[in-house]
């Protein structure tokens, strides 16, 4: 019978290019998920280090100046030595803080917040000398001047610009 030859083969040939074609996209696919996760994990690092960063910040600047002021407010040299701990802390936060950030922006940073910071540390200091040379109201003067507040603001506002460039890249 003629009809025995006509049963077709099995088409091994075509099957073998299915099920090859099959894991090469399956592999691409566990490949690009794995980059993904890998991506994922750098962008939750990267923004996790970036809350730290900012919570640091924002920490040691009240803790800073916080400290000054009690201090001219009381006379107490201990508020004094409490504000002598926060000072690299506080450089340390806003060194970190640039490391997270691409180049231009940390060096907006660093002229911004770090400038305006600098300014601050410095009549901060000059206050803190006048509390240890018992001449706490005029240490008080300083530290709620215009020129002293001027400077929180652009510290503030330096601060959370720098944020704000931070967060929308992320």
């Amino acid at each position: 019978m003629s009809g025995d030859n006509a049963v077709a083969k099995f088409p091994r040939a075509t099957l073998l290019i299915v099920v090859i074609l099959t894991a090469v996209v399956v592999i691409g696919e566990v490949l690009a998920g794995a980059w993904v996760l890998r991506d994922l994990d750098d962008l939750s690092q990267r923004s996790t280090g970036l809350a730290s960063a900012q919570g640091a910040i924002a920490y040691y600047d009240e803790a800073l100046t916080m400290s000054a002021r009690i201090a001219a407010s009381t006379g107490d040299v201990k508020w004094a030595d409490r504000y002598d701990t926060f000072l690299q802390p506080m450089d340390d936060a806003i060194r970190n803080a640039g490391s997270l950030a691409p180049p231009s922006l940390n060096d907006k940073l660093q002229t911004e917040t770090g400038e305006a910071n600098t300014r601050l540390v410095e009549l901060e200091t000059q206050a803190l000398d006048l509390v240890r040379k018992g001449q706490a109201a005029q240490a008080a003067d300083l530290l709620y001047s215009d020129k002293y507040e001027a400077d929180k603001k652009v510290l503030a506002d330096g601060s959370d610009s720098f944020n704000a460039a931070l967060n929308a890249m992320l």
